[in-house]
């Protein structure tokens, strides 16, 4: 629909400066709309005019994605008069219960009772989600569907806004998509967000706060094009600190155990990453003994692979055997390593068991130090 300036009423929808499918000034509460909870659609309007004015208000909503025929199905009264005094500002909501969970793309049509203004159109195709942790992929899809009777080439193109640099973000398909007579397609969008050093997760958790205190957020927007003219777009937004992996182990210390005994040694485990993650152990003896390696989590012994929350911790047990036969005064380092599974290449910790061998017969009698005045 061609807007002319002339056209456009003393009370607009549609802010000039946003794209038409993420506009700010619609809201949806709860975002994203819960099955059967009825859900508030709100959409504000400003009164630009020097006189007291009236609009029709006509809501709606469809799946997310692009050239999808909206429907007012399961909206309680979805055409709203408003009526506005010069310079004033209003809020019109109506309640919708979806019929399903997930996203969805409102609307709402502004349309003049007197028919002297063309109709205006505004819409909020937005996704917002949490931010994926380091080293994951996550796939986002959307539908485009041809509502006419021809076979239609769809060119896609994507913007960021608020990217890091080191995100990798790609569509599937890219370029375009051909699309038959009432038919649809479906677009990936694929985000994998690349674990940094220890150095570089400081740095980008101290960006991302300073962009959400700014009211910025990593932005994805695909858009697509029919013969040059935008047709559709989604949005994507993540919110959300980074999310940073890390681990602690407590140090290790050293021992003596005879011949054909057990040493055991136990360490403090926490992560210290700002999510759960699952944290995997390991041991090696420089001497070759068996190393059995046990957690105790909320009351659970394991030697598997333990899964813990942001900040929470665990007891790891080390039992190191030392052979019969070996003889006293040997040494051994037993080194354990404790690593996030979400970040293997910077986010572990070790510690270092030192078991000392000593003689069945051998005892340690240790004596007060005492000094005398010369």
């Amino acid at each position: 629909m061609c807007i002319r300036d002339r056209d456009i009423p003393p009370i607009p929808i549609h802010k000039p400066h946003e794209k038409r499918y993420a506009e700010t000034e619609l809201s949806i509460d709860p975002d994203p709309p819960k099955q059967g909870q009825p859900t508030k659609i709100g959409a504000v309007i400003q009164n630009n005019g020097p006189t007291t004015g009236t609009v029709l208000l006509e809501f709606g909503w469809s799946e997310f994605g692009m050239g999808i025929l909206f429907t007012q199905t399961g909206i309680v009264d979805p055409v709203q008069p408003v009526t506005l005094g010069a310079a004033m500002t209003a809020t019109a909501w109506v309640t919708w219960t979806p019929q399903s969970s997930g996203h969805y793309c409102v609307q709402v049509k502004l349309m003049d009772p007197a028919e002297v203004y063309t109709d205006m159109v505004s819409q909020r195709n937005v996704d917002v989600v949490e931010r994926p942790p380091c080293g994951v992929t996550r796939i986002f899809t959307f539908t485009v569907y041809n509502d006419s009777d021809m076979t239609v080439t769809v060119d896609l193109g994507m913007i960021t806004f608020n990217v890091p640099e080191n995100w990798e973000v790609t569509t599937d398909p890219e370029g375009e998509m051909e699309i038959g007579p009432f038919s649809e397609g479906v677009v990936k969008v694929i985000v994998k967000i690349p674990c940094p050093t220890m150095r570089l997760q400081a740095t980008e958790q101290y960006i991302t706060r300073l962009q959400e205190e700014a009211g910025s957020i990593p932005t994805i927007d695909v858009e697509g094009y029919i013969s040059g003219t935008l047709v559709g777009g989604i949005e994507i937004q993540f919110v959300g600190e980074a999310a940073a992996a890390g681990v602690d182990l407590s140090p290790g210390y050293a021992q003596e155990a005879q011949a054909g005994t057990v040493a055991h040694y136990t360490h403090i485990l926490t992560n210290t990453g700002t999510t759960t993650d699952t944290i995997a152990l390991e041991a090696a003896s420089s001497q070759g003994w068996d190393v059995m390696v046990s957690t105790d989590f909320q009351g659970q012994t394991s030697i598997l692979p333990v899964q813990m929350g942001s900040m929470m911790t665990a007891t790891v047990n080390v039992s190191v055997t030392v052979p019969t036969g070996i003889i006293s005064g040997t040494v051994d380092n037993t080194v354990i390593t404790a690593t996030a599974q979400s970040d293997t290449m910077f986010a572990f910790d070790t510690a270092t068991d030192i078991t000392t061998v000593i003689s069945a017969g051998m005892q340690y009698i240790y004596l007060p130090l005492v000094l005398r005045n010369s």
